[in-house]
């Protein structure tokens, strides 16, 4: 049950009676924007609180499509801002963020964890754009900046930030060269007791691949790596990356990769 769930335009929020393929202790709410993406200029903030040993997941019906900045050096935002108390679970797992040709997207995602026995699952992944059958919105949005902060209230425990800026001004190298020949790219945090076993499973996982992809002239169709966060010896999550040639084989390696530990 939520205490509380209200949003306003253009944000909507939508929690399924039922949600047949979770688990029944599961709360689950979609969030959607009006016009199925990104307009404009848009500026969404979404404030999330699970409280003690609740579990909650964040969805999206699709992908969070972002439509062509209204003003040159304008963008669009988006942020969440979730807390999470003693013995809490939050899923983040939307679809992935398709900027669109001449898109700037600022995103930031924020979450504090009240202590040790909190536990986050939290996916950011975004393509390359609209597949069109000329492949001419290829990495051609403005901007796409992504901030992420996942920490303890109490400070002395690790803390992850993640900066990421893909900018298409000639300052830099362009977008298509830096990026290709992938066209999804995603990293996957996994924090907490909930997530400990499915960490280091996905760590052996990649410990057992490593030689083989570094053995390879070609690119694969998909490239991962994985780091261990760890509080002295005791391992308490996980960072996983990934690149693949399309967004189908990423989502298919996220859920198979995760399907057992989620």
């Amino acid at each position: 049950n939520f205490s509380s769930l209200s949003a306003k335009y253009p944000l909507k929020l939508i929690s399924p009676t039922r949600a047949t393929s979770l688990p029944r202790d599961l709360g689950s709410v979609f969030v959607m924007t009006y016009g199925g993406g990104v307009v404009g200029n848009d500026s969404v903030k979404l404030e999330v609180k699970v409280e003690g040993r609740s579990r909650l997941a964040l969805l999206t019906q699709g992908s969070t499509k972002v439509f062509k900045s209204k003003s040159v050096g304008e963008s669009s935002r988006q942020a969440l801002d979730c807390t999470v108390e003693k013995n809490g679970t939050l899923f983040v797992l939307p679809a992935p963020t398709t900027l669109f040709s001449n898109a700037s997207f600022v995103q930031s995602q924020l979450v504090e964890l009240q202590d040790s026995t909190c536990s986050v699952c939290l996916l950011d992944w975004y393509t390359s754009g609209r597949s069109l059958s000329n492949a001419t919105e290829l990495w051609s949005f403005d901007l796409f900046n992504s901030f992420t902060s996942i920490r303890y209230r109490n400070m002395s425990l690790p803390t992850i930030h993640d900066n990421l800026v893909l900018s298409s001004s000639a300052e830099f190298v362009s977008l298509p060269s830096r990026l290709g020949p992938y066209t999804c790219y995603a990293s996957f945090y996994l924090i907490g007791p909930a997530f400990v076993s499915l960490a280091e499973r996905i760590h052996d996982s990649f410990t057992q691949s490593a030689n083989i992809v570094y053995r390879m002239k070609e690119p694969l169709d998909l490239v991962w790596s994985v780091t261990l966060i760890k509080k002295g010896e005791e391992v308490i999550g996980a960072t996983v990356r990934a690149a693949s040639k399309g967004t189908e084989r990423m989502r298919n390696w996220l859920r198979g990769e995760a399907e057992d530990g989620l």
